[in-house]
């Protein structure tokens, strides 16, 4: 079993056994490797940004796509708050080749033009699942070499977190 797929399932099982989650998994996208050419996707990233991936980041493909919402209801009572999260899972074409704009809601005025170029070299590989309103996982995309620094964003505030694709 590859990397990627591995440690979700092993997350999302940790997460299926905690007696105060309640997890809708509505939407699990495990690819086969023979339904998703890891090497035709690998090759078009490459053929446009000239950005080399390595083997096991592309192995995230296997993944993309998946949706997880969890909330805490089952043990609900007067002495404790409720809390959700959720996560969609973005393949990596979109956050390394296309333009990026998901962070223009939030930022419409910028401090200086540094800010402004900060976030145009952000894009998420993750976000929500219950819209495109955050928190996003990002790869700040400068300077074009993978693999990319990861940034944390959420409602106009952004930094870097150290760790890998397959930790986040």
């Amino acid at each position: 079993m590859k990397l990627f797929v591995e440690k979700f399932s092993q997350n999302l099982n940790n997460c299926r056994e905690n007696e105060r989650l309640t997890i809708d998994s509505f939407n699990l996208s495990f690819y086969d490797e023979l339904d998703l050419d890891l090497n035709d996707y690998f090759k078009r990233i490459k053929n446009h940004k000239k950005i080399k991936i390595i083997k096991e980041d592309l192995d995230y493909m296997l993944i993309s796509g998946s949706e997880i919402d969890w909330t805490n209801e089952k043990i609900l009572d007067k002495n404790t708050s409720y809390l959700y999260g959720s996560f969609f899972l973005n393949d990596l074409y979109m956050p390394i080749v296309l333009p990026s704009t998901f962070w223009e809601p939030y930022n419409m005025v910028f401090k200086d033009d540094q800010e402004k170029l900060d976030l145009e070299r952000l894009n998420y590989f993750q976000r929500s699942a219950h819209s495109d309103d955050g928190p996003f996982g990002c790869f700040y995309r400068y300077p074009m070499e993978y693999p990319f620094p990861i940034y944390f964003y959420d409602n106009g505030v952004y930094f870097p977190i150290t760790v890998d694709l397959d930790q986040y």
